[in-house]
């Protein structure tokens, strides 16, 4: 009985461990330029945002490969991360005055 304890007990503190890793690593790549663009542009998107529509987008120095969804809508572009990243990560909404060609 105390093994099975020991067992389940280690396998709690991992999940813990785990989920917390994954949070922090999350947040770390956002500092990468998402944090920056979701000062001004961070807001809400509606609509269904998955499955992906960019296969490689570059935000500053972070690299998100098959993990940002563009919606392109008559006021403006949102930009959606898949929901395991999205600690750190808000939906963005940039009006269509902000985009240059």
């Amino acid at each position: 009985m105390l093994f099975l304890l020991t067992v389940l007990a280690g396998i709690a503190l991992f999940a813990l461990m785990f989920a917390a890793i994954w949070y922090l690593t999350c947040h770390l790549i956002a500092l990468g330029g998402w944090t920056r663009l979701a000062r001004r542009y961070a807001d809400a998107c509606d609509g269904a945002l998955w499955p992906p529509s960019l296969r490689l987008c570059f935000v500053g120095r972070a690299r998100y490969r098959n993990l940002v969804r563009l919606v392109v809508r008559h006021d403006g572009l949102c930009l959606c991360v898949h929901p395991a990243f999205r600690p750190g990560h808000p939906s963005l909404f940039v009006p269509r005055a902000h985009v240059q060609e």
